[in-house]
Formats: C-alpha cells, structure tokens, sequence
C-alpha cells in the first residue's frame, strides 16, 4: 500500500534508497569479508603445519624407532658382556657415577 504523499504526478515512487546508509553497509560488509578470509587463512595456516608436523616431522621409520629402543635399553640396562670372565654392563648413569666418584678420590 502506497501512501499518497510518496506517488508524484507521473505514477512513481518518490522514496529513493539512502545512498550513504547504503554505501556505508557495503563497505562495512566488504571490511568483515576481508577481515575473515585473513583470519581462516592464518587458522588454516597455523592447522595445516601442525598437520605436517604430525605426519611427516615427527614420525620417525619403525627401523629407527627399533634401533633407538635397542640402544637406549644396552645404555640403561644391566647385561653380561661376558659371563665366564664376571663382565658386566651397567647402565651409562651408574657408570657416570662411579667415575665421578674414582676422579674425586
């Protein structure tokens, strides 16, 4: 329904759009667009390192893995290196320990 006051003569509208309401819209909407492709760009950013991180930097090959255990155990655990002469292997801490002890006396 139209009001009478807003048909001039010639049977058109009189009520035009705000162009600076319309034009301030535009260029907030346009601020928050950018505002956001910037802020999922640096979340994708930051989620695809943490991704590769995961699954290249930080995975290690089951030989490497093995290897390290076995070397690991040999250094902190205790084994016979020779039984018939009494050698024995004591883990690095111990051995370190002693050692510190013997250049003390």
């Amino acid at each position: 329904m139209r009001k009478e006051e807003d048909i001039i003569k010639d049977g058109t509208e009189q009520d035009d759009p705000d162009a600076p309401m319309t034009a301030i819209v535009a260029i907030l909407l346009a601020v928050v667009t950018v505002a956001s492709v910037l802020a999922l760009q640096g979340y994708f950013g930051k989620v695809q390192d943490a991704e590769l991180r995961n699954k290249v930097v930080d995975v290690q090959p089951a030989d490497l893995r093995k290897a390290r255990e076995e070397g690991k155990a040999l250094l902190e655990g205790y084994r016979w290196v020779d039984k018939e002469q009494g050698v024995v292997a004591i883990p690095i801490e111990r051995a370190m320990e002693l050692s510190m002890d013997r250049m003390v006396k």
